[in-house]
């Protein structure tokens, strides 16, 4: 199995929190086509390299977790970040709000030009020069949430928007999530 992890062109990597013998662990998931692997243990870089070896080439599709930014070939999960705009949009700060609604805006556009349905092309690259210089802005902002939503953008900012220039690849890591979801309800009922 971890062979074929590692040899995959696309992986999806995710993990939850997990308990066992009242010991705080991690539940991994690494999803390779129909190979899915199962791991449970710290949440560290050194499980990573446990599965992925050194010289793992694929792209890897991942939520924002520091352990994940060595690999070159990163991808973002844009349904995560997704989540976090929505609901700074939905906070009571005016700040906060505006600019989840504009992060929802860039995300929105990104998905458009994916999928082929925004013209002219540049528009894209235009709203990003536009939001990198807004994330600039807030990264330091009084508001938690925005400030750390503008501070992940930053982080991640090629992992997020290396799908503008790879549109075959996928925009989210529902893969490891929908593979993590029965292990996550079982937690939650046992």
């Amino acid at each position: 199995l971890i062979e074929e992890v590692r040899n995959s062109g696309l992986l999806f990597v995710d993990e939850t929190p997990w308990k066992e013998w009242g010991r705080a662990l991690w539940l991994w998931v690494f999803v390779a086509g129909p190979v899915v692997l199962f791991l449970v243990g710290r949440r560290t870089r050194q499980v990573l390299t446990l599965v992925l070896g050194d010289l793992f080439s694929g792209w890897l599709m991942s939520d924002g977790h520091v352990n994940y930014r060595n690999y070159s070939k990163r991808l973002r999960c844009h349904a995560h970040l997704d989540r976090k705009a929505v609901g700074l949009y939905e906070s009571l700060d005016k700040e906060a709000r505006e600019f989840g609604k504009i992060a929802l805006f860039v995300l929105t556009v990104a998905y458009m030009q994916v999928k082929g349905k925004l013209e002219p092309a540049n528009f894209c690259q235009v709203a990003l020069v536009a939001f990198k210089q807004l994330c600039e802005l807030h990264k330091n902002h009084a508001h938690e949430k925005t400030r750390q939503l503008a501070v992940e953008f930053l982080n991640d900012w090629d992992a997020i928007w290396r799908v503008l220039d790879f549109p075959n690849l996928p925009l989210t890591n529902n893969d490891a999530e929908r593979a993590l979801r029965h292990w996550v309800i079982a937690r939650l009922i046992s």
